[in-house]
């Protein structure tokens, strides 16, 4: 029993952590963005 939560456990941190890198790409991805878009030249880039 204590061992199949700890991998219960293990798989909810594993789970987790790809999804906080997605959000973080998400947040590089927009934040370049709107750098290229107010930048004017850049916006053929950034898509």
């Amino acid at each position: 029993m204590e061992q199949c939560r700890a991998d219960l456990i293990r798989l909810g941190k594993l789970n987790k952590k790809p999804e906080k890198r997605k959000v973080n790409t998400v947040l590089k991805e927009t934040a370049l963005f709107s750098l290229y878009a107010s930048d004017g030249s850049g916006i053929s880039r950034s898509f």
